[in-house]
């Protein structure tokens, strides 16, 4: 073999080696199943960036398919992971508005739970030393309607008893919202919206931690509640004598 075709030969087979190389590492054009399978590999590692760029990558390149369906759940879980919680429930929304019968559904709302929730309690750490009056309680009612849904209708799923212990929590914790609340009129001398709202929490949330505070305070407000009745009755006696 000639000096010149072996200069030729290895040229071709470097050319050869370094082109698969670029294309291994290319990974737009990369096969939907290596997509999904490095994309999994960067989210064990913890590398929540890189597995969201593939995932990305993986819907926009091929839209239909088993690693797409995938992929649209693990994006969710990617975000959660790395904190960014909106784009976490947006992705897990639509999954679910997508796929209502994908065989993960159950792990699916259980996620969405887990985005509301772990947004519910940075809104309840925020919010919780302040003024009760004005706090909406919806979101909280929210994620507790998600993890009821889970517990409820996939209640032989691995995730109904960890959805339980949430949503006895977030009893609580919505009962907890109602006591402040009500704690909040009864200071302002407001008897009456005070009594409404502990007669909500124990009309709503009967079994919660609350309760006995609640009716304990309850209680307090009908006795000064009579008072005030007394107190009017004896100040108009006074005015009809002068």
């Amino acid at each position: 073999m000639s000096h010149f075709l072996k200069i030729f030969l290895f040229l071709v087979v470097f050319s050869f080696v370094l082109s698969c190389a670029t294309t291994d590492h290319d990974s737009t054009k990369w096969s939907a199943k290596k997509l999904y399978v490095e994309a999994k590999k960067s989210l064990d590692k913890d590398d929540f960036i890189q597995a969201i760029e593939y995932f990305e990558n993986l819907e926009a390149k091929y839209p239909f398919g088993l690693y797409t369906q995938q992929a649209r759940l693990e994006i969710s879980y990617a975000h959660y992971k790395h904190e960014e919680y909106e784009e976490a429930y947006d992705a897990i929304d639509y999954f679910i508005k997508l796929h209502p019968r994908h065989k993960n559904i159950s792990y699916a709302l259980y996620l969405k739970g887990l985005i509301l929730f772990r947004e519910g309690r940075g809104i309840m750490e925020s919010v919780f030393p302040r003024d009760f009056s004005n706090i909406d309680s919806a979101y909280l009612l929210r994620t507790y309607r998600v993890f009821e849904l889970v517990h409820t209708e996939h209640k032989f799923s691995i995730y109904a008893k960890d959805s339980l212990q949430r949503m006895i929590f977030l009893r609580n914790k919505l009962a907890q919202l109602e006591y402040k609340t009500a704690e909040y009129y009864q200071r302002r001398g407001a008897i009456v919206a005070s009594i409404n709202r502990l007669k909500y929490l124990l009309n709503i949330y009967p079994k919660s931690t609350w309760s006995n505070l609640a009716l304990n305070m309850l209680a307090i407000n009908y006795q000064a509640l009579k008072m005030q009745k007394m107190n009017k009755i004896s100040r108009n006696l006074s005015s009809e004598t002068q």
